[in-house]
């Protein structure tokens, strides 16, 4: 299709005015009153937990008129294998999964709540598929920054333990092993990370050789006006959504020792696509003895 000078300068305009729109959108929200600020603090999983009843329906407008929706269909529809997806939050990348591609499905989050409305997403709109062809899924309570246990790799991934409660969040739950999945997707979340570099790190330790480590993300701009806006209204933004907009996330990538097979970037450079993979120190390294306690839920 051909485009005359004029339409794709019409075009072009268009572009810059939705992004614009959407981040005027965003920043005007009303902060939180006095009283909601006390006390606040995104590193606690009890914060996200009183964001997720309302988070999809407040960012629902944004995704669409940025083209985000598109971005998480390619990046789940390359997911094969067993897949770990961190900081799965309330869901958003479920309706893309093809299960016909993948032989497992495990969604962490460090919130309950927002784990609680990933599941019944996956209920309505995923589970029928799952079970028809036979792919196990699950979801366990668990911190991105943390993820590893101190077990050896294991030759697949492990289930949830049996003890814990099947028809909902139970006091026991399972860790991963390193290099379990052969694929692992983070989708805006190490924005909300107290500590991204370790999730990133994590990251790498639960992945197989050979597997990848998919990452749709938001950062830093490819240009210092817009830095500038961003580093300027960055608390702000914290206080709304416990989400610091203005990391680098190349420079995050290369310092948790991940290897950068492909990136682009879009929306003036503040959303990243990357594909990485462990660099083979860190996917061969020892394991941090450090155990972290899950809660699995059994789909």
């Amino acid at each position: 299709m051909n485009f005359t000078r004029t339409q794709l300068l019409g075009l072009v305009g268009s572009y810059v005015g939705i992004c614009g729109a959407a981040y005027v959108y965003v920043r005007r929200r009303d902060p939180p009153s006095a009283k909601d600020q006390d006390g606040l603090d995104f590193s606690k999983s009890e914060t996200f937990d009183q964001l997720a009843d309302s988070y999809d329906s407040r960012l629902g407008w944004d995704e669409t008129v940025m083209g985000l929706k598109l971005l998480r269909w390619w990046i789940i529809r390359q997911a094969k294998g067993d897949v770990l997806e961190i900081s799965a939050g309330t869901g958003r990348n479920i309706p893309y999964y093809k299960p016909s591609s993948v032989s497992s499905l495990t969604f962490t989050d460090k919130s309950k709540y927002m784990l609680w409305h990933a599941k019944q997403k996956y209920d309505v709109q995923l589970r029928s598929k799952a079970e028809k062809a036979g792919v196990p899924v699950s979801f366990a309570l668990s911190d991105a920054e943390h993820l590893c246990n101190s077990s050896q790799p294991a030759e697949g991934v492990s289930e949830p333990d049996p003890g814990h409660n099947r028809s909902g969040f139970g006091s026991e739950g399972q860790t991963f092993p390193a290099q379990s999945f052969d694929t692992i997707i983070d989708t805006f979340g190490l924005c909300s990370h107290a500590d991204p570099e370790a999730a990133l790190q994590e990251a790498a330790r639960a992945c197989k050789p050979g597997g990848q480590i998919f990452l749709l993300e938001h950062g830093r701009a490819s240009y210092d006006w817009l830095n500038k806006i961003l580093d300027d209204s960055a608390a702000g933004h914290h206080y709304r959504w416990g989400c610091w907009w203005n990391r680098d996330i190349e420079a995050l990538v290369s310092k948790a020792g991940l290897e950068v097979v492909s990136m682009q970037r879009w929306h003036f450079g503040t959303t990243y696509q990357i594909v990485a993979k462990p660099a083979t120190d860190l996917a061969k390294g020892s394991a941090d003895q450090t155990t972290v306690a899950n809660i699995a839920i059994e789909a």
